[in-house]
């Protein structure tokens, strides 16, 4: 073999040149391409004419349609035709309508109650209504020449009667009659007053065209089953006719609600707060009422350009079901007191399921008056230094009023006054529930004459206290020396203790030792004495009495054999520092001390703005203008109350029917504000409502009171005639679907029979086609049987839900965009600035990043499916409420791996001190009840979404950073859950419990916080802010930019950034890495290799 290199395998073969075998792997590609080509074309003779010859000579064709075939297509055809035609079968009436209508041939009338019990089934009643004029229709139609009359028992705003309305000439055609018919049943209202049984009796006999509609017909009366008087003069009113149905519904259905004040006499504790006397009532004949709940509004008052005001809830209570009777006692919250501006009755939250139309109408509301101008106002007496900071009297009791939430007006004593003899409660007065009188504003105590004006203006504060006034006078030196002139005038010196003179100061709670005792001092042996603890009887119960509280300076009682009965608070030498007495209605009070702080501490310490509180709590529950006690306003009577009350209280605001405020019409008659009246009913002149002027002299004026006062139950009205049940709408039933599904299913039976013919022959590429045409028919047919059920026949005129295909379209197009979303408040102006800031936010995350988000979505929880939109900005305000299908979705959202962000609004901060961060906080709570929250704990600066893009140190929005809640690694601090959420399950719960050397923080679902976001996002048109924010001013907005678009990549990539973070720990453990140099990105805060992350932007960067 020469130098041939041989390859041997221990045997006899051997290879020369092995690397060849690698050719073996061509072989498969070889029998591929064999079997690719083609073999080479050849010529071959084809003898078709010879094929043609052998064939058979059969037709196979039929020459006619098969009559059956035939029969099937022309009924399918005349299916179809008639399914187009939108045919309808109105089902009979019923067998009472029937019978009552016997004979045809008679005049029809309607009586229509319209009034406050009427509203909570007035949907009912309007289809009742137009049952019965159907069936009058349809007699006329049959050749009856009759006449149909409706009335309304309720008289309309201006006081009169609504005119009949007539319908039924001679000559009339009766699609005109139904189109009367129509508008006369939709121009019905109800009226939020009771009816007027006597003028529509009045109207029956004094109009002719009734008198002969009425002689002989059938009068059906559409009841609301309360007696409200004149039923005898109806019923009389009503003989003429041939026959008289009541038709009545639901009896648990009117509703009554009385609200008692708390007791004046009663002392508040301080756990407590006001308790309010609840009384609700049903119809005597109401077997099951329904369960309901009582809720305390707030009064939401309008801007100029608006017309209505609406009520938030502050708080409500579950009542007792099954009672026809309910009383309970209502714990209102001291706080919550002033802001209160209307009880009512509403179904249980379980029940209303968003539904505003299950209200049950005026008699389920009561008013207060302190729902425009808050808590009554106090006043203060100033002198000529009282005002002076940290050493006038006033200045102190301003200061510990402000505490509690109350101001205080300014008084002289000019304006004590009144200008009325008949009325000697002065003007000033009015609004006013309680008189603080420093040292020295009033008359002196000796008894020197006064001037006459000064007697004027005292005997006007002792007429306004002896109607229910508070006054709460001070000691000082100016009562000191007269105190003593009065003893020398009047007291024996050798035994001070017995009173010889001639009667007591009326401005004073007891009689008083002359001068001024001086406790403690540099020339003293004793020390100024402490408080003593308060009595358990006195408006003062249950205060903790700080040990840093002394008295130095005071005027001593006289001593007296009831002396003790007057004592509200002491010394520890048991020596009274507060004094008090009646007087008429109301109280007057004294402190034997001055509230200054060379008189004692007791200004200076934290107890003074609580026994300020007290006394304002007292005083508003006697007060005369506390809002239950005018609950029942009053009218003068028949002897006159002077010429001063021709103008009386105007009317500021009226209930509604559906439970809102509005501005009172031209017709409404004014209130007497005189005291000595009998009262007013709520009537169409005078509808419920609030009567005065804002800041001023107010009174509500509530139905309830005058309905059933001092009664177990709602009156039931005598049946009118024969008892009837409701009638329902007649709903024609259209067979227009059903005649098309015959047609198509005509048609799909034809096709089956050919389709079953067709397999019995041999062509099977035939067979083919034609069971492809056959199938393809089949499917059309189901697809369009199923159309024709799911909605009414062509040009019946019906609107109805989005089909399946329009949703589908909807879905699609969310689909082809990522968007935002927000959920809405309910309050156009907040939702206008919302919709700007997501708008604002989408064009800043288009510009500054990589994603390319559509225009944002404004969500409606009952049509949108929130599985498109990766985060959602829910903003809270205080009218928010509970809503469980809200909660549901809300939490399927975030299971699924939705984001959502809570934004209280900026409540309790610079940018919206309107509202208290405590009131923003309760919404929260409600609004999230149900939600499935996991928990909550502060993010700091090293969370995920503090690096997604910009590097944050802080949450800032139109408010400056405050905490922000969420779910993280970096999560420091248990700051709480919102209430009610702390035992729910979790949501994505892990193992890391906030160590940041751990594996990564978890995708938080929710984010709560307080920054107001949207509204710092939101730009106009022109790319100029729309609100500002403070105190950062432009470069806190572009922080709180920053912030959104973090958010935005942290909703879409999760914890994908999370090495942003982690970046320095993770240099440290590569090879031959010590920790980041200078230099490095480790120093800059920018992790190696990422795309424009910071943009030269950081936020702890310059």
């Amino acid at each position: 073999m020469g130098a041939t290199t041989l390859l041997s395998t221990g045997g006899g073969l051997a290879w020369a040149h092995p690397a060849l075998l690698g050719g073996l792997a061509l072989l498969p590609a070889t029998w591929w391409l064999s079997r690719l080509t083609p073999p080479a074309p050849r010529k071959q003779v084809f003898p078709s004419v010879r094929l043609l010859h052998q064939l058979k000579r059969t037709n196979s064709t039929n020459a006619k349609t098969p009559w059956w075939l035939l029969a099937l297509r022309c009924a399918a055809l005349g299916c179809v035709v008639l399914g187009l035609a939108g045919p309808e079968w109105r089902p009979p009436s019923s067998a009472a309508m029937a019978a009552a209508l016997a004979g045809g041939g008679r005049n029809m009338v309607m009586l229509i109650d319209n009034g406050w019990a009427s509203l909570p089934n007035w949907a009912q009643r309007l289809d009742s209504a137009t049952t019965l004029g159907q069936q009058w229709l349809a007699q006329r139609s049959e050749g009856a020449n009759t006449t149909l009359a409706i009335l309304t028992t309720a008289p309309q705003p201006d006081g009169r009667m609504k005119a009949p309305f007539m319908l039924g000439a001679p000559n009339q055609a009766d699609a005109d009659l139904r189109d009367a018919l129509a508008s006369a049943l939709a121009s019905l209202t109800p009226r939020p007053w009771p009816v007027d049984r006597q003028s529509t009796a009045k109207q029956l006999r004094d109009n002719e065209q009734l008198r002969q509609a009425l002689a002989g017909a059938d009068v059906w009366v559409l009841s609301d089953g309360i007696n409200q008087g004149g039923e005898a003069a109806l019923e009389a009113a009503l003989k003429p006719a041939r026959q008289r149905r009541d038709m009545r519904w639901d009896p648990c259905l009117p509703v009554w609600l009385d609200m008692r004040p708390p007791n004046a006499r009663s002392q508040p504790s301080a756990q407590a707060g006001v308790a309010w006397q609840a009384k609700v009532l049903f119809a005597q004949n109401c077997a099951t009422p329904a369960p309901l709940a009582l809720s305390a509004y707030g009064l939401n008052t309008p801007t100029p350009s608006q017309r209505s005001d609406n009520f938030s809830m502050l708080a409500s209570w579950k009542l007792p079901a099954g009672k026809a009777a309910t009383a309970m006692t209502v714990p209102l919250d001291g706080a919550l007191d002033g802001a209160v501006g209307a009880f009512a009755l509403n179904p249980p939250t379980s029940a209303r399921a968003g539904s505003a139309a299950a209200l049950p109408g005026p008699a389920a509301w009561h008013l207060l008056a302190t729902a425009v101008h808050g808590r009554s106002t106090a006043a203060v007496l100033m002198g000529p230094h009282d005002a002076q900071a940290l050493t006038g009297a006033g200045w102190f009791l301003q200061q510990g009023s402000a505490l509690h939430g109350q101001s205080l007006a300014t008084l002289t004593l000019h304006q004590l006054e009144s200008p009325n003899p008949s009325s000697p409660v002065p003007p000033a007065l009015r609004a006013i529930s309680l008189v603080y009188a420093p040292d020295g504003t009033l008359p002196a105590l000796s008894s020197h004459p006064s001037e006459p004006d000064e007697q004027r203006a005292k005997a006007g504060l002792m007429a306004w206290v002896r109607q229910g006034g508070t006054l709460v006078r001070f000691a000082g030196p100016v009562a000191g020396r007269s105190s003593l002139d009065s003893r020398d005038d009047g007291t024996s010196s050798e035994n001070p203790g017995i009173d010889n003179s001639p009667s007591l100061d009326e401005t004073l709670s007891v009689p008083l030792l002359g001068g001024t005792r001086q406790l403690g001092g540099p020339l003293s042996l004793t020390k100024p004495p402490h408080l003593a603890s308060f009595p358990a009887q006195g408006p003062f119960a249950g205060l903790a009495v700080p040990q840093d509280v002394t008295v130095e300076r005071q005027i001593l009682a006289r001593p007296t054999a009831t002396l003790n009965d007057h004592v509200w608070a002491s010394l520890e030498d048991g020596t009274p520092l507060v004094t008090a007495r009646r007087e008429g209605k109301g109280e007057v009070v004294f402190f034997h001390t001055a509230p200054l702080a060379n008189w004692t501490t007791l200004p200076l310490a934290g107890l003074w703005p609580a026994m300020l509180e007290r006394l304002a709590q007292r005083a508003d529950a006697h007060s005369p203008n506390h809002p239950a006690q005018n609950g029942l306003v009053t009218q003068p009577s028949t002897g006159g109350a002077g010429e001063g009350n021709q103008t009386g209280l105007p009317p500021w605001r009226v209930l509604t029917p559906q439970g809102s405020l509005t501005i009172a019409g031209p017709d409404v008659l004014p209130l007497p504000d005189d005291d000595h009246a009998s009262p007013i009913p709520v009537s169409a002149l005078h509808p419920a409502g609030l009567y005065g002027r804002p800041g001023g002299f107010m009174r509500a004026l509530n139905l309830a009171p005058m309905l059933t006062p001092d009664r177990a139950a709602l009156a039931v009205e005598k049946p009118l005639g024969i008892l009837a049940r409701p009638v329902g709408p007649i709903t024609p039933h259209a067979l227009g679907p059903i005649l098309m599904t015959c047609g198509l299913g005509l048609l799909m039976l034809a096709q089956a029979i050919l389709l079953a013919q067709s397999l019995k022959r041999a062509w099977w590429k035939r067979l083919t086609g034609k069971a492809g045409l056959s199938v393809l028919m089949l499917a059309s047919g189901l697809g369009a049987a199923s159309h024709a059920w799911a909605g009414p026949a062509l040009g019946a005129g019906q609107k109805g839900a989005p089909t399946p295909a329009q949703s589908a379209e909807s879905d699609w197009h969310n689909t082809l965009e990522t968007r935002l979303a927000w959920l809405p408040t309910g309050d156009q102006e907040t939702d206008d600035q919302i919709a700007a800031g997501m708008k604002s936010l989408t064009d800043y995350v288009n510009q500054r990043s990589n994603p390319h988000l559509g225009a944002p979505i404004k969500l409606d929880l009952n049509r949108d499916d929130l599985g498109f939109y990766p985060l959602i900005y829910w903003p809270i305000l205080p009218n928010a409420h509970a809503d469980g299908a809200r909660a549901q979705k809300i939490s399927l959202y975030m299971q699924r791996g939705g984001m959502v962000l809570v934004d209280r609004m900026g409540a309790g901060t610079l940018t919206n001190a309107a509202t208290s961060a405590t009131s923003a906080e309760h919404a929260q709570n409600r609004a999230l009840e149900g939600v499935t929250l996991p928990t909550l704990l502060p993010l700091t600066d090293q969370a995920t979404v503090a690096h997604t893009f910009y590097i944050l140190h802080g949450y800032p929005g139109r408010a400056p950073a405050q905490p922000v809640l969420g779910v993280g690694a970096q999560a420091t601090g248990h700051l709480g859950t919102p209430k009610g959420t702390e035992n729910q399950p979790t949501l994505n719960q892990g193992t890391d419990g906030g160590d940041e050397d751990s594996e990564g923080e978890q995708v938080t679902p929710i984010l709560i916080g307080n920054g107001d976001w949207a509204r710092a996002w939101a730009m106009d048109k022109q790319g100029n802010p729309i609100m500002a924010v403070e105190p950062g001013g432009e470069d806190q907005r572009r922080q709180a930019q920053h912030f959104g678009l973090n958010l935005v990549i942290y909703a879409l990539t999760g914890t994908y950034k999370d090495d942003q973070r982690r970046y320095p720990k993770l240099l440290q453990q590569l090879p031959g890495q010590g920790g980041a140099k200078d230099g490095s990105p480790g120093s800059t805060g920018q992790a190696p290799g990422l795309d424009n992350e910071n943009d030269g932007e950081s936020e702890d960067t310059p």
